[in-house]
């Protein structure tokens, strides 16, 4: 019975994220963030250019989004971008690993559909290849990656502004 509890707590509060998200995007006037002028979750950051729109300026810092939940990841890269960053997913180690060392991403944001070990090891392979990569864990009341591998930490039920200004404090943008 206590699983059935708790694993209703979790689906309302996992309802009750996306339902905050999906709302606080709708209320965002769309931000041209790229150069080609859209939103378009990027796979490849490397598609997006190196300046902005204005000459002299160099393009919002990049954050890597990884996970096992696609919906979930695309819902944050969205969340992210009406912060003023550029977003790409990675689906696993040898991606981040290419674009760490690419310098394509500043910061790496994994998502608690990870396991604790991928999570650790993602951290650890971002810090290992360029120390000055920033990693954002996003904890569950079931995943508990260690704030030994994290800059900075974010909880499940934290909801979309605290994921911005976590990034935020992170990547000051200029």
């Amino acid at each position: 019975m206590g699983h059935v509890v708790t694993m209703s707590a979790v689906v309302f509060f996992l309802i009750a994220f996306l339902l905050i998200a999906s709302g606080l995007i709708a209320q965002l006037r769309p931000q041209k963030i790229n150069a080609i002028g859209d939103s378009t979750l990027r796979s490849d950051p490397e598609e997006y250019a190196t300046t902005s729109d204005q000459p002299g300026e160099l393009a919002p810092a990049c954050v890597s989004l990884y996970g096992h939940d696609p919906t979930l990841l695309a819902i944050r890269a969205q969340v992210i971008e009406t912060g003023g960053f550029r977003t790409c997913m990675v689906h696993n180690d040898i991606e981040l690993s290419t674009q760490i060392k690419r310098a394509c991403c500043s910061a790496v944001v994994l998502c608690y559909t990870l396991h604790d070990d991928e999570a650790r090891q993602a951290a650890l392979l971002a810090k290992s290849i360029r120390p000055s990569t920033k990693v954002v864990a996003l904890e569950s009341f079931w995943s508990h990656t260690t704030l030994d591998t994290a800059d900075a930490v974010v909880g499940q039920f934290g909801g979309p502004a605290e994921l911005v200004e976590a990034v935020k404090r992170l990547l000051p943008l200029s």
